[in-house]
């Protein structure tokens, strides 16, 4: 590989959690679609909301994703794929063979007493990160594998057992083996963390497959709003009795993602005009129910400013509003006011 192919190899492993140990085990690399410089519509939000940031998420630079964001020039990495002979998984972690030991861990080898899976083609389907939250499984690794399933057995690193897992698996026609311990003669592995064009051609297929199953146009014209359930990460809405009962007078209908099943859900959502919703997992839902050219309202936390839900719905031609809630004690309060003006903002 040329050295350019290599820099771009070893950034997807890491970003994938992998170590730079396995490059002895590439055969080929290759980018499936370039990175760019994408030209978003900027973000709505009320004129000074975007002064209440205080901090961000991993090494994203505060400034810098402010000014993305207003600006709606945002930049998209690549899609790449990796072959890979002769590899080991451990875990979350991709090892070689090097000798009767493995780089990366050289003090580790399978036991003959162990159950190591053995695999002549496959092809990892999961992320890092996917693996760990509801959120990116169900925006990055459901579209990862229409990738691993041209190239490959299906295979993913072991992940938590959501409760809408398997409704979305039957969805989109997907099934894939989950593995602790295995050994692949060929495995094929991806970078496909972003949202570019060609992950957005592949999101469109899963929102084809998803109104085939459950219709269209139910949601139409319509507005939704996501309550915040007791699974993840515990962020109380102090307020939300009255900013429910203020979304209902104003025609918002009320969703509940524990209370009711995706089915149900989505069967009511699907082809809506915007989803309301905590910055977070349970906003991926508005992925497949927004209808096209709809929008998206995330509400964030100051010390949390982090967009994937922009990446998404830009790239899928859709509309991207924020606004920040307050933090007090005991939760977070949300400004009733200032979120019908910018609901106002979005549909103008």
């Amino acid at each position: 590989m040329t050295t350019d192919l290599l820099l771009l190899a070893s950034r997807a492993r890491r970003r994938l959690g992998w170590r730079d140990s396995i490059s002895s085990s590439s055969v080929s690399h290759e980018v499936l679609h370039p990175e760019s410089e994408s030209r978003f519509r900027p973000a709505y939000c009320l004129q000074d909301e975007l002064q209440k940031a205080k901090g961000t998420l991993h090494d994203v630079d505060l400034s810098k994703e402010l000014l993305s964001v207003a600006s709606g020039r945002r930049w998209t990495g690549a899609t790449t794929h990796t072959h890979l002979q002769k590899i080991y998984l451990r875990g979350d972690r991709l090892l070689s063979p090097k000798g009767s030991k493995l780089v990366g861990n050289p003090r580790w080898k399978p036991r003959h007493d162990q159950n190591v899976a053995t695999y002549t083609r496959a092809a990892l389907r999961s992320s890092f990160i996917g693996s760990h939250f509801f959120g990116d499984w169900l925006r990055d690794d459901v579209a990862t594998h229409l990738l691993a399933e041209i190239y490959g057995t299906p295979i993913s690193v072991e992940h938590a057992n959501w409760v809408d897992t398997e409704f979305y698996l039957k969805v989109f026609r997907q099934s894939y083996d989950q593995l602790q311990w295995a050994y692949f003669d060929e495995l094929h592995i991806f970078d496909d963390i972003h949202q570019n064009e060609h992950k957005a051609a592949r999101l469109h297929v899963l929102r084809d497959r998803m109104r085939q199953l459950i219709g269209t146009r139910a949601g139409a014209g319509k507005i939704f709003y996501l309550m915040r359930g007791k699974s993840g990460e515990q962020r109380t809405i102090v307020n939300e009795p009255d900013l429910v009962n203020s979304l209902s007078k104003a025609g918002v209908e009320i969703i509940s993602t524990e209370q009711d099943s995706a089915l149900t859900n989505l069967q009511s959502m699907i082809d809506c005009a915007m989803v309301i919703g905590l910055g977070g997992s349970q906003l991926s839902h508005a992925i497949y129910s927004l209808g096209s050219g709809g929008s998206v309202l995330a509400i964030l936390r100051p010390s949390y400013f982090y967009n994937p839900h922009y990446d998404w719905s830009s790239a899928l031609g859709m509309k991207y509003g924020l606004m920040f809630a307050d933090e007090v004690s005991g939760g977070y309060h949300i400004n009733i006011d200032r979120l019908m003006k910018t609901i106002d903002l979005v549909f103008e």
